[in-house]
């Protein structure tokens, strides 16, 4: 009996010994109806975690809600124990829905509710029927959990229609029993137990074997009792005592040292099983009665193949394996008991790993790890002093990630800084992983900066912005050939508007060339459109940072180039003085000193090549536009030439962009009004649904002002023939004391 399960495929394969006690659309159907009935919605969006139970949820809810006429702009599926959801958020954000419906779990929900209140959406409801409604979910988010609904289908005071005095008698049994209220899982239990007894019962009855007579009889005498089967107790979620909040897990002996009160906090502890188990004991752990009989722990199947495949219990690839294992080698209790590893593999169907000890003895490999299989792999090998060393490439920082909760040190290493690397005339990956792990013995390598969950994304979004930025220069360039190519004049106006796509099919060439000129145009459509999107979010990304206005405010500086910057600088904090900040971006000078020798030559070129090119993009228009940059150029340009002016200027803009971030001030060769230019046009840029609730944007520039201390006399912004009129400055006028 599945106490638990509302996965209906789990009792369609017609297996006559399984059955559920859960029932999904006792969940579904009043769920929407409060929500079209109660809240009267008219947009949601759904969340679910890629396991089938919540899957099949998440298309029930969405059916439902449809069939009443509501709109379901997002469904999204995330993988389970998903660390971040801020893009989710921003497309729940940009979406305008009015409740978001989530069916994930404990973890998921923790996460995901605490973000939603940092995001300040001003959502109607957040609704989830798993993993609220538990004293311990309430207690982690304290006020977060404000306007957040518990939809299980039963609670200490909610239940199915008809079941009331059931439900009440199985409350005060459960709270006499152990002095607390029970909670929707416990009642799960309870309802499979009551219905395995039942099922007893009528055996009896109706004099079947085996009746319960027998099954009691083998229990008390152990007649026709040859043991059990049970899974690791040590694996269950809740053995021991502790406290998720403060990661404190203690065993029942410590716990009751301690009064039952967490170490870190003083708050009470959540008692696990085996403290249950000891309470309920009649003799000292470890005595074995002599008449016993002996005990064998397994581990299910579906997790053992789940292991094995590094996906999810519930996912489609293992129960597919699942049943082809089961029906080619039989039960599952024979397949964990007698079946042969090598037959179970061959019914079930291969990073590069180098391993030294500190003295660079070879422990093991090379071994190529298929991805698929690296959980499995890494369980096996890897100890939690073990320390590992990894190339940078595309999947490095989750590897990363995934590899540094079980293991003592995680080293992130970028290829051109091992020469032995680069250099190798012969390299292979083996090779490649054998030096990797030698200077790692040796302490020889220095790890990169391992950025932030925020900070990856938003390099994401940048990247993917790019990788569409250059898809259409390349698509124009494409279209430009044409026009050369046949000496033809464009029309009017830009040649890529989309009013000019039928002047571009008709042009006087070949069926096949007339087919690349349109290929040209929809890639050329579909990356606006693309560049468009991203660039929507870009905009909500800088609407929430409080540092961007600090950077837009400096000559040259506009959203995309600050959040370029903040995306390679992170933290500001890591780097103590502007100079560390410009050996970062590779805008320093090279430098070779040896003996009596010195000598200075061009920039390294070392640091983030984005990070230079929006710099020097920046230098261009400081010193286009700005007196002060102006200025600069002119006494650069006649020593170093235009274009090393230019990198010079770039320079010391890194130089006020590390004081901006660190000080929070405004750049000393500000001006006043030019900033607050940059500020409207930054603040229409972001969009009204982006600022403060009935935020405009005049409102908005003297806000970002006053944080700046700049224009505190300024009242009004000319742009063009328009005028717009500012709120008074909340500045205090200067002391002339």
């Amino acid at each position: 009996v599945a106490s638990a399960s509302l996965q209906r495929s789990l009792t369609a394969h017609q297996n006559p010994y399984f059955f559920r006690v859960s029932r999904l659309d006792g969940i579904v159907r009043p769920l929407c109806r409060f929500l079209v009935e109660g809240l009267k919605v008219k947009k949601v969006a759904l969340v679910h975690v890629a396991t089938p139970g919540s899957t099949e949820f998440a298309g029930e809810v969405k059916a439902c809600l449809e069939q009443a006429g509501v709109a379901i702009p997002i469904l999204e599926k995330v993988r389970p124990g998903t660390p971040d959801f801020s893009v989710f958020l921003l497309k729940v954000r940009q979406a305008r829905v009015e409740v978001l419906v989530s069916g994930g779990f404990y973890a998921e929900n923790l996460i995901l509710v605490r973000q939603l209140a940092e995001s300040s959406m001003g959502l109607k409801a957040f609704v989830a029927p798993w993993g609220v409604a538990y004293p311990s979910f309430l207690e982690e988010m304290g006020r977060a959990a404000e306007g957040l609904l518990g939809t299980c289908a039963w609670n200490p005071g909610i239940t199915w229609p008809g079941t009331e005095e059931a439900s009440q008698a199985f409350v005060a049994g459960f709270q006499a029993r152990f002095g607390e209220l029970p909670n929707t899982t416990t009642m799960h239990g309870y309802t499979s137990a009551r219905a395995v007894l039942a099922a007893m019962a009528a055996a009896v009855q109706e004099g079947a074997e085996p009746g319960g007579e027998a099954l009691a009889r083998a229990l008390r005498t152990g007649e026709g009792f040859a043991g059990t089967l049970e899974f690791f107790p040590e694996e269950g979620k809740y053995h021991l005592d502790g406290h998720r909040k403060c990661g404190v897990r203690l065993a029942p002996e410590a716990s009751r040292e301690a009064g039952g009160l967490c170490p870190e906090c003083g708050k009470p502890l959540t008692l696990g099983v085996m403290h249950r188990v000891l309470d309920l004991a009649d003799r000292e752990d470890g005595v074995v009665p002599p008449d016993s009989r002996p005990y064998t722990s397994l581990i299910g199947l579906p997790a053992v193949l789940a292991e094995a495949l590094g996906c999810g219990p519930g996912s489609k690839k293992v129960t597919r394996l699942y049943f082809q294992l089961l029906e080619k080698l039989g039960p599952e209790l024979e397949i964990l008991r007698h079946t042969p590893l090598a037959a179970v593999a061959r019914e079930g169907g291969a990073l590069v790993a180098y391993a030294l000890d500190a003295d660079l003895n070879r422990l093991f490999g090379p071994q190529r790890v298929p991805l698929d299989e690296l959980e499995a792999w890494r369980e096996k090998r890897l100890t939690p002093q073990d320390a590992v060393v990894l190339e940078m490439t595309t999947n490095a920082l989750q590897l990363h990630d995934d590899l540094l909760p079980h293991v003592h040190s995680v080293t992130v290493v970028h290829p051109p800084h091992v020469t032995a690397i680069t250099r190798g005339r012969v390299m292979t990956d083996k090779i490649a992983s054998r030096i990797l792990a030698t200077y790692l013995a040796k302490e020889l390598l220095v790890s990169i900066w391992v950025p932030p969950q925020p900070v990856r994304e938003l390099r994401a979004l940048l990247a993917q912005r790019s990788k569409m930025v250059r898809l259409s220069t390349q698509a124009k360039n494409r279209l430009h050939a044409v026009l050369h190519r046949h000496r033809l004049l464009p029309p009017k106006g830009s040649p890529f508007l989309d009013a000019a796509r039928q002047w571009w099919l008709g042009l006087p060439v070949d069926p096949l060339e007339r087919t690349r000129i349109q290929a040209d145009l929809d890639t050329l459509a579909f990356a606006q459109r693309q560049i468009a999107a991203l660039e929507e979010c870009l905009a909500t990304a800088a609407a929430q940072d409080e540092r961007v206005p600090f950077l837009v405010q400096t000559t040259g500086i506009s959203m995309l180039t600050a959040l370029t910057l903040l995306a390679a600088i992170g933290d500001i904090k890591r780097f103590p003085s502007a100079r560390h900040l410009v050996g970062y971006a590779g805008l320093g000078a090279s430098v070779h000193d040896s003996g009596q020798s010195h000598r200075e030559g061009r920039i390294t070129k070392a640091g983030r090549r984005d990070m230079r090119a929006a710099l020097v993009e920046a230098a261009q228009t400081a010193a286009n536009t700005h007196p002060h940059w102006r200025a600069e150029l002119r006494r650069l340009a006649p020593r170093l030439g235009r274009n090393k002016a230019i990198v010079a200027i770039a320079r010391k803009l890194l130089v006020v962009v590390w004081h901006t971030l660190t000080e929070e001030t405004a750049d000393r060769h500000a001006e006043a009004e030019m900033v607050a230019r940059k500020l409207l046009a930054h603040a229409e840029r972001i969009g009204r649904r982006n600022r403060a609730t009935g935020q405009s944007a005049a409102a908005y520039v003297r806000e970002q002002l006053d944080r700046l201390g700049l224009g505190r006399e300024l009242t009004v912004i000319q742009r063009g023939r328009k005028r717009i009129v500012l709120p008074p400055s909340r500045l205090q006028a200067p002391s002339h004391s």
